[in-house]
């Protein structure tokens, strides 16, 4: 079993567990990296497992890359493992590359008893992979000389093989596949690969593995009606069993606001409303991270032309900003701001005809834009892009408009990071920018409004805590010192209303740390840990909050609000103005903090 010891969650270590609970369990791992997904071999003196001690680790969350890792229980186990292929052939008389005859026991025996021994348990343990990766799913065969696993590097899954007795790493199918599990048969002669909901027999008698793929086809009805009761009754139950903390359940009357909602399902037509139900049943509890969400995947998918647009009377589309990498910049060198478009693909715009309608489904399709510059008439044709990608040009130039707008402001004292979200590559950002973009400035502003969570507030806080220890120099010359890797200047943070979750996390630890001021609108407590799951037939994800977070003054984060130092709203009107009033003060009072010290 996986086991969490000492109550440190997210790092799980392996154990064994007498099945009569007899004695406590046994921990075979304490690597603190975390190991999961244990596995008995058929032989019974070993026992496999995914391992994260060896390979790389996200900044953001507890993603790591894993190994496959082997305990054996025994001596003998383990020096059987670790014979090589010329130990195999004098033991079976010098014949070539093989493991013990075959020898098939008595059906009626029972199997022997596996002896573990646990003296000495950690020295009999090995790394059964050669490279740290994206690993999916693993097995041993009968003999336990050759593992079977799926692995991703740079694409999706792929099958691999490594034999022990060649020391030989292989790639036996490439699948690139986003989801994929596998077993081998019962004599070892082919694997069974599931990928992205397709099954293969990978046969591995022959020198070249041959795959062929298994037709599965399977009819069913559903009802659908008992099927949304179903999905909102699991609803109600999980949350039940597993919301932080009882009182909200009581505050919410959760049993009698079920019997409201379950009351309508009935009339519900699509599980788009069938979500926000749900959304709303969730909503009664009163807290974070409880709402439902409608996977979209398989709507009508709008294309987009890499441009910030205005309507204008008459239905054509002014252009207010041209994004550089986006279609139309690249498709057309004469289009401008303050040009309209005015027809797609001969369809002219005005009041009944939408832009945007005449956009669907037209992701990386050729589209005619005609377009006038107040003369007269011209065409672009352009390969629209979708309108995620769009969003994050637009992210991305307003991330760079807020560093130019610091450093302006500051006359280059002071340096700018923004972490919309807490994730790995968000880390990997700012930790560039501080070190890169902006080392040799003064300090730093710290943005983290409309912070979106994830879990990241550990790492934040010990990037931006450093304290200066040691000082290295070379030939005589003062170079940075210790810590490296983290940021010793002064710093000041900036929030909103909009950061959420670990970003509340992130808001209310730099308050309680002293880390440095806090500028910007109070902060709801959202600081717990979700629960998401995918529901019914897989097109609605919900989820409510299932670990709480207490603070060290022993209250509940959820619903506890952050204050800020220095309070400034952000007002509508100076918004369409263009002025960023709440950066503007963190600049001032961070550069006031630098004059008085």
């Amino acid at each position: 079993a996986d086991i969490q010891p000492n109550g440190r969650l997210f790092f799980p270590n392996i154990a064994i567990v007498p099945a009569d609970g007899s004695q406590e369990p046994i921990d075979l791992t304490r690597s603190g990296y975390g190991d999961l997904a244990p596995v008995w071999h058929k032989s019974g003196g070993m026992i496999s497992w995914k391992t994260g001690r060896y390979g790389y680790r996200q900044h953001g969350g507890h993603g790591a890359h894993y190994d496959v890792q082997a305990q054996f229980l025994n001596q003998d186990a383990w020096d059987r493992f670790r014979r090589t292929k010329e130990d195999v052939a004098v033991e079976e008389g010098a014949k070539d590359d093989t493991e013990e005859k075959d020898q098939k026991p008595d059906g009626d025996s029972p199997p022997e008893p596996v002896v573990f021994n646990s003296k000495g348990a950690s020295e009999r343990q090995a790394r059964l992979t050669i490279h740290s990766s994206d690993l999916s799913d693993f097995e041993l065969n009968t003999k336990a000389n050759t593992l079977y696993y799926l692995s991703a590097f740079e694409n999706g899954y792929d099958l691999w093989s490594h034999d022990f007795r060649e020391d030989k790493t292989t790639r036996l199918l490439a699948l690139n596949a986003e989801s994929a599990t596998l077993q081998l048969l019962s004599d070892d002669s082919a694997v069974i690969v599931l990928s992205d909901g397709v099954l293969h027999k990978v046969d591995l008698q022959s020198d070249e593995p041959a795959t062929e793929p298994i037709p599965v086809t399977a009819e069913f009805s559903i009802d659908i009606a008992g099927e949304r009761k179903a999905i909102l009754h699991h609803v109600w139950q999980t949350t039940q069993d597993r919301i932080y903390t009882p009182e909200v359940l009581e505050e919410a009357d959760w049993d009698t606001r079920y019997a409201d909602y379950v009351a309508i399902v009935d009339d519900l037509g699509n599980n788009r409303d069938l979500s926000e139900v749900i959304s709303e049943f969730a909503g009664e509890l009163n807290v974070s991270h409880a709402y439902s969400r409608f996977d979209s995947e398989s709507l009508v998918k709008t294309g987009a032309i890499g441009a910030v647009l205005e309507y204008e009377n008459g239905g054509g589309m002014r252009i207010a900003e041209i994004l550089v990498p986006g279609p139309l910049s690249k498709a057309s060198g004469r289009a401008a701001p303050g040009h309209t478009i005015v027809a797609v693909n001969d369809q002219p715009l005005n009041d009944t005809v939408n832009f945007y309608a005449l956009m669907a489904d037209r992701v990386d399709l050729p589209t005619r834009l005609t377009l006038r510059d107040g003369r007269e008439s011209y065409d672009a044709v352009v390969r629209p892009v979708t309108q995620e990608e769009e969003r994050a040009w637009l992210h991305r130039a307003w991330v760079e408009s807020r560093h130019q707008l610091v450093e302006r402001l500051s006359e280059g004292r002071l340096g700018y990071v923004y972490i919309p979200q807490m994730s790995d590559d968000t880390y990997r950002q700012v930790y560039s920018d501080i070190f890169g973009r902006h080392y040799d400035k003064e300090a730093i502003v710290i943005d983290v409004r409309d912070n979106r969570g994830g879990d990241l507030v550990d790492w934040l806080v010990q990037l931006f805590s450093g304290t200066q220890y040691m000082w290295n120099v070379p030939n005589g010359r003062v170079a940075q010192g210790e810590p490296l890797t983290e940021w010793v200047k002064p710093s000041i943070a900036l929030t909103n209303e909009g950061a959420y979750s670990d970003g509340h996390c992130f808001v209310a630890s730099w308050k309680r740390l002293g880390i440095g001021t806090l500028v910007g609108m109070p902060v709801t407590g959202t600081c717990t840990y979700a629960g998401w799951e995918m529901l019914g037939g897989g097109d609605i994800r919900a989820g409510t909050p299932r670990m709480g977070i207490r603070d060290i003054d022993g209250d509940w984060m959820e619903r506890k609000t952050t204050y800020p130092d220095v309070r400034v709203e952000a007002d509508p009107t100076s918004v369409i103005a263009g002025r960023d009033l709440q950066l503007e003060k963190a600049v001032e009072t961070l550069l006031e903090e630098l004059d008085e010290s």
